[in-house]
């Protein structure tokens, strides 16, 4: 998950994909409030980067951070539901 500032909508989201992931990577891009903190007291790994001007470069870090054979997407301005839920790439390359 790409975020930035997210801190009002960032628990729902998360807690909404738990029974979906085996893990939740969380890219922060700048955030100056407790997006990061919440994150992590959901059991998220938070790594922080500056916004690098497109959420490819910012998605293609984060697929570089999981563990697992695929990765999924979620938007947390819409808190993600079964359908919100996309795969995005398995981690060796798109899907």
């Amino acid at each position: 998950m790409i975020v930035r500032d997210e801190a009002e909508r960032l628990a729902a989201c998360l807690t909404s994909v738990q029974g979906f992931v085996d893990e939740q990577v969380v890219v922060d891009t700048g955030s100056r409030d407790a997006t990061a903190a919440i994150a992590r007291q959901h059991g998220a790994t938070v790594h922080t980067i500056p916004w690098p001007g497109d959420f490819a470069p910012a998605r293609n870090l984060a697929l570089g951070w999981v563990n697992g054979d695929w990765g999924a997407g979620a938007r947390c301005r819409r808190a993600a539901s079964a359908g919100g839920l996309g795969a995005v790439a398995t981690v060796d390359g798109p899907a």
